[in-house]
């Protein structure tokens, strides 16, 4: 028996492959060993998805399918911040479900914008709501306080000083699409049918977000954060809503990353305590790990043998030497900046660098993927530290 095989159609289906497997490969997870941590002496890295929208508010999600996802995806905690209410946290939300810690905060809508909130006094939760923005104004070390979707189409900040917060969300996971063209959704909605990964192709450097954050560190210490701002609920009729994208592809795209000084002990309080401190300090990165694992990036900073780390100070009173670790080795591309001003750059995996000038230094990553029309390779945002200030006195 003969099988005959049309040249012609060979021709078109070849090429097709070809392109098929380079558009996986572009944006597929990269896999890295499980037992690989080159992180920061001293610190155990945690991983957790932050802002979060259950039915207590506009999400689709209970508590119980959250934590499952979260399992599945093995994140360490997660933030949930419905709208404008505290009702999931007086109904005992907040705890544990099977190791992962959950922990309630709140997004507020204000006048100056959408606000993160998360609280670190209970006179937070026992305020009405619309009662808190001004409360939080005059008393905002009573809760941490972060800018959400800073730049989003219908909530944007309106007023970038108006008062003392901790800082923003650098990438917003339900705002990426919003600055896209109709053929990016399309590819991306149409191949997340098949690969949960091909939402990753929504993620762009967040250039505004960067430029407005580095005009904001010099006057004072502002915080980056990563959030997802999981919905997984699209109206697409009167009666009718589907979960998308899903929680899973969500929690597995957008992370914030941590750095403790011990590991969670499975008290509410203490690990509240631990998650809420690293926050404020400062002391944890964003990482888009719908890319690969961020885990085990470390940025820190040595004089005179002791090490500094993000959200620190360091006095110029002598060398100091900056030292940034990449988990993935293979394409990625290293840039320290100062003050906004990129000062190195390497593609090997480890970058360092010595200075004895002030500013405030902060590291981004880049993996490099091949894009289309697939002629070269380009930059995809991965992992964006908090800064390690260096200062004169």
């Amino acid at each position: 028996m003969r099988i005959y095989i049309n040249k012609k159609l060979l021709w078109i289906f070849i090429p097709l492959i070809f392109v098929l497997i380079i558009v996986l490969d572009n944006y597929q997870e990269r896999y890295i060993p499980p037992d690989i941590s080159i992180n920061s002496k001293n610190f155990v890295d945690k991983s957790g998805v932050i802002h979060i929208h259950t039915v207590y508010s506009d999400g689709s999600g209970t508590f119980k399918e959250l934590s499952e996802v979260a399992k599945k995806v093995k994140a360490d905690f997660l933030i949930i911040s419905d709208h404008n209410t505290w009702k999931a946290y007086y109904d005992g939300k907040e705890r544990y479900y099977d190791g992962t810690l959950i922990l309630i905060g709140m997004e507020l809508s204000s006048p100056v914008g959408h606000l993160l909130i998360l609280p670190e006094d209970t006179i937070i939760t026992n305020l009405r709501v619309d009662t808190l923005f001004k409360y939080l104004i005059n008393y905002s070390s009573q809760a941490l306080i972060y800018l959400a979707h800073p730049f989003h189409p219908k909530n944007p900040v309106t007023n970038w000083n108006f008062g003392r917060y901790n800082g923003l969300e650098l990438v917003n996971g339900d705002s990426e699409w919003r600055n896209d063209n109709v053929l990016e959704l399309v590819e991306a909605l149409g191949g997340a049918i098949f690969f949960s990964s091909y939402l990753n192709i929504l993620m762009d450097t967040p250039e505004r977000a960067l430029n407005i954050w580095d005009k904001l560190l010099e006057s004072r210490k502002v915080f980056i954060i990563g959030s997802t701002d999981a919905h997984a609920n699209i109206k697409i009729s009167d009666n009718r809503k589907i979960k998308f994208p899903s929680y899973y592809s969500s929690f597995k795209m957008i992370r914030t990353h941590l750095l403790i000084n011990e590991d969670f002990t499975g008290d509410l309080a203490t690990d509240r305590n631990l998650v809420l401190n690293s926050l404020k300090n400062g002391r944890c990165y964003v990482g888009i790990d719908g890319y690969c694992n961020t885990r085990g990036f470390s940025f820190y900073a040595v004089k005179e043998n002791r090490f500094f780390y993000m959200g620190d100070n360091v006095k110029i009173d002598s060398f100091i030497n900056f030292v940034v670790l990449s988990p993935d080795t293979s394409d990625v591309r290293i840039k320290l900046l100062k003050n906004g001003k990129i000062v190195k750059m390497a593609e090997k995996g480890k970058l360092t660098y010595k200075t004895d000038e002030p500013g405030n230094y902060r590291v981004e990553i880049y993996q490099l993927r091949r894009v289309f029309p697939f002629i070269r390779k380009k930059e995809r945002p991965w992992i964006y530290s908090n800064p390690i200030f260096v200062i004169k006195d």
